[in-house]
């Protein structure tokens, strides 16, 4: 289960964020928070909002897409806080976006962390 933020632009220009009742996931004791922010924005802005969220500090990939999403940005930050800041302040606010869903990655399944995770120390 994902622990969602969802953040858009009322009609009269305001952000809303929708409530849920989803338990704070376990995150890992690396020090950084992973996240996926999906975002639609304004057709006309397409290159200029790529290009500022490729800018943002925080943000570690910025891609468009096809779908219901214009964007989908990999975001990595200290903690909670910074996540918060980082999508109600910086970016919710880039002109022509129009909204934003952030998902919190809770596990790697990296080929790394695969190998870690079968590897039982008798080496």
């Amino acid at each position: 289960m994902l622990y969602q933020l969802s953040y858009s632009r009322t009609p009269c220009g305001a952000l809303g964020r929708g409530s849920h009742s989803i338990p704070a996931p376990v995150l890992p004791s690396r020090g950084m928070i992973t996240a996926f922010l999906m975002l639609v924005c304004e057709p006309a802005r397409i290159h200029e909002v790529g290009q500022a969220l490729a800018d943002a500090d925080g943000v570690a990939e910025v891609y468009t897409t096809t779908g219901d999403v214009d964007f989908i940005a990999v975001v990595r930050v200290q903690d909670l806080d910074a996540l918060a800041t980082l999508v109600t302040e910086r970016l919710s606010t880039l002109p022509g976006i129009e909204r934003t869903t952030t998902h919190l990655a809770m596990r790697s399944y990296g080929r790394a962390e695969v190998a870690a995770a079968y590897d039982i120390g008798l080496d």
